[in-house]
């Protein structure tokens, strides 16, 4: 019985090709950006949020960040701009205390911290941005499928290549036509 190495080549090299595609396609997830381009900003005035659309002034305005899930496993940076007021002797954050009255004080005081904490998780996104952040990450989604698929498709084109090249040299030093596993024997002589 004679050993076919083409035919084997073959095999071994689709499923080597196969591995080596899908381990594109998980790097290419892996390594893709899953959250959207853009952060939400509220300016927090008074309790009230206002959405921006600039970055906090972090020399005046005491910055906290949170992330949240908005649409399947993608996340949604929110920027929370808890903005000072200036009073006689300094800037202060106005919250409310537990009697439920307006208070000032310092930005990182434990009465401040408290606010703002609780303030961050109570805070529902307003439908609007949040529908805004399902739209982005849906595109996003879309966009590392694609990356995904593409990855898949670019490594298997390239083992392809390489396995057609390799073949077409090995063919070449044992004689062996192209289409064909074995080198067709020599014609006999007649006599």
């Amino acid at each position: 019985m004679q050993i076919n190495i083409f035919s084997g080549g073959r095999r071994i090299a689709a499923v080597v090709g196969f591995l080596i595609a899908c381990l594109a396609a998980a790097f290419a997830f892996l390594v893709s950006d899953s959250h959207p381009a853009e952060k939400f900003i509220y300016s927090i005035e008074m309790k009230q949020p206002v959405k921006r659309a600039t970055e906090c002034n972090y020399d005046d305005d005491p910055t906290r960040h949170f992330i949240g899930t908005v649409y399947e496993w993608f996340d949604v940076e929110v920027v929370y701009c808890f903005r000072n007021i200036t009073l006689q002797d300094g800037q202060y954050i106005p919250y409310i205390d537990s009697t439920g009255k307006w208070m000032a004080g310092k930005s990182y005081s434990d009465e401040v911290n408290k606010y703002e904490n609780d303030f961050i998780r109570q805070f529902a996104m307003p439908p609007s941005d949040r529908a805004e952040a399902i739209t982005i990450a849906r595109g996003n989604v879309h966009q590392m499928a694609l990356n995904c698929l593409l990855a898949f498709a670019g490594a298997a084109v390239a083992v392809w290549i390489i396995t057609y090249i390799l073949g077409w040299i090995v063919r070449g030093f044992l004689g062996v036509p192209r289409g064909q596993d074995f080198r067709s024997p020599p014609p006999r002589e007649r006599l």
